[in-house]
């Protein structure tokens, strides 16, 4: 690997590049973080996951709880390390093997992103969950089917590999494509599929600001692997090349609030968001600001070397960003925004962490919640960007089916605690005792102008279940009502099946609850001595 290919995230106009040009030559050297502004940032970020932390976990999803991780630290909730959640994601193997799904919706949404954002966040590999007997490693070791064949996918998985390498027996992981056709690679393999997915992959899985990480990480950290160190240093630099970017855009917009006539400013603005296709909302921009000064971060504390024009660009980037977040992040749906959100928390922490020591404490940044002091904070309209119309929030219309919601309020307030709904989404919620795998579970389910009352199996390995449901439909018919079907449907979910019982939604709410739990106690303990059979209650 002698010699490398040329490559860069970037496709930009001539124009464009004569803006980023202008901005290398005029960055000031050394600066320094504004504390006074950081700190401001940092208090209103953590406000926000404070009030808005019990609906987040509510989601019952482990992208979710990871981006928490990652952006605030394993913080402690409900007097318990956030990590312990997880235990609600594991899944054992008939040799009571712990592991995670990988790129599912009952696990990680990428491969390995709750080790990696644990990673970032300073866990340590050892760390128990939630007195389970149960530690990141043993998940680690377990979590290695991974049901994608996507090189583009790999960043969060080796970032992970590198930074737990000590602890992780496993030395080879089978991907899977679309059509379940599975592929064994080993390390270094993984790692060529990592290089090649820089210059052929899409730039959809977080515009390749992971897959580089990854990279960076397992060169550094993996003493076999330093041959791909050119590649490595290659995709650093070019990626750092997006900061230049980033700053052209936040001097145009400091530009346009000091004269919103300045039309030379504003077509400029225009021209680079439109190459860089990342439009005018100022999520956008917090999530590049965060994800490319992360990958910045992570590649100093690894040893490689960056400049002085691109570090102190980053930080002029923080502290232009900050005066704007400071002054405008009250414009913005934090639910929607907590994920970029999270990762430039971590970024800047991080970054002025670097500015003062070799050899940052990774933890140093976590948020203690019950030490947080609300204060009141003035709003200089002068550098609100949304309110001047220089960027845009995203917004969300957020339709509450109060239909569905009687019903689950109805049902959870007849029903035990290992019984309530799970989660927070406005069109379902899952049923399911903790101890059961989380693809086996009843379901309240949101139908085109019905309402669903079903159960779900969705893994392959649950298809045991499958016999028993499709025989007990005639004995449920007899004891339920009022429904407008009840069946086994073969192709749900990739032809793994559900059990569903339809009503209308003219439907009286205590007929649809009562069908609930007429349907659990009609099927719980069948399922639950099946589950057992065949190894797959939790301990």
């Amino acid at each position: 690997m002698s010699q490398t290919t040329p490559w860069s995230p970037l496709q930009l106009s001539d124009e464009c590049w004569q803006i980023i040009n202008q901005t290398k030559k005029s960055i000031h050297t050394p600066q320094t973080i504004d504390k006074e502004l950081a700190d401001q940032v940092i208090n209103l970020a953590d406000l926000l996951i404070a009030e808005n932390l019990d609906s987040i976990v509510e989601r019952d999803g482990l992208p979710h709880l990871c981006h928490v991780i990652n952006g605030w630290g394993n913080l402690s909730y409900q007097d318990k390390p956030l990590t312990d959640l997880v235990a609600g994601f594991v899944h054992f193997k008939k040799d009571k093997q712990p592991y995670i799904y990988q790129c599912d919706p009952e696990g990680d949404f990428h491969p390995w992103q709750t080790f990696a954002y644990s990673a970032m966040a300073g866990v340590p590999a050892n760390i128990e969950i939630a007195k389970t007997g149960i530690t990141f490693a043993d998940l680690l070791n377990g979590s290695t089917n991974i049901m994608t064949n996507k090189g583009v996918e790999l960043g969060h998985m080796l970032f992970a590999l590198a930074h737990y390498y000590p602890h992780i027996e496993a030395r080879s992981f089978t991907f899977f494509a679309p059509d379940g056709t599975p592929q064994i690679f080993d390390i270094e393999q993984l790692m060529v599929q990592a290089v090649h997915a820089h210059y052929v992959g899409d730039y959809t899985v977080c515009r390749k600001f992971h897959l580089t990480e990854g990279v960076l990480a397992m060169v550094a950290r993996v003493p076999e692997l330093d041959k791909f160190r050119p590649y490595a240093e290659l995709f650093l630099n070019s990626q750092l090349e997006i900061l230049h970017v980033l700053l052209s855009v936040l001097r145009l917009t400091v530009k346009l609030l000091d004269n919103p006539q300045d039309t030379q400013s504003k077509q400029q603005l225009e021209q680079l968001r439109t190459d860089m296709v990342m439009s005018d909302l100022i999520e956008n921009q917090i999530y590049y600001a965060g994800h490319v000064i992360e990958v910045m971060d992570f590649a100093i504390l690894d040893g490689y070397e960056v400049s002085s024009a691109d570090f102190n660009c980053a930080v002029e980037i923080v502290n232009t960003l900050n005066k704007i977040l400071c002054n405008s992040l009250h414009q913005v749906d934090f639910q929607e925004a907590f994920l970029g959100l999270g990762h430039y928390r971590r970024a800047q922490t991080l970054l002025n962490q670097l500015m003062q020591s070799e050899q940052p404490d990774l933890t140093a940044y976590m948020v203690n919640l019950a030490q947080l002091k609300p204060h009141a904070s003035h709003i200089d309209t002068h550098w609100d960007v949304i309110a001047n119309g220089i960027f845009a929030a995203h917004k969300v219309v957020k339709e509450r089916p109060e239909r569905f919601l009687k019903i689950i309020e109805s049902y959870n307030a007849q029903a035990d605690e290992q019984w309530q709904t799970r989660g927070s989404f406005m069109h379902f919620r899952r049923i399911a005792p903790s101890h059961w795998p989380r693809a086996c579970h009843y379901e309240f389910l949101t139908l085109p102008d019905a309402i669903g009352v079903e159960i779900h199996l969705e893994r392959d390995e649950l298809a045991f279940i499958k016999p028993y449901l499709v025989q007990i439909v005639p004995t449920l018919r007899q004891a339920i009502g009022e429904y407008q079907t009840l069946d086994w449907d073969e192709e749900w979910n990739k032809s793994r099946g559900r059990l569903f019982i339809s009503f209308s939604n003219q439907t009286n709410t205590e007929v649809i609850v009562a069908a609930m739990q007429k349907l659990i106690a009609l099927t719980r303990q069948d399922i639950e001595s099946l589950l057992a059979e065949h190894s797959m209650i939790a301990a």
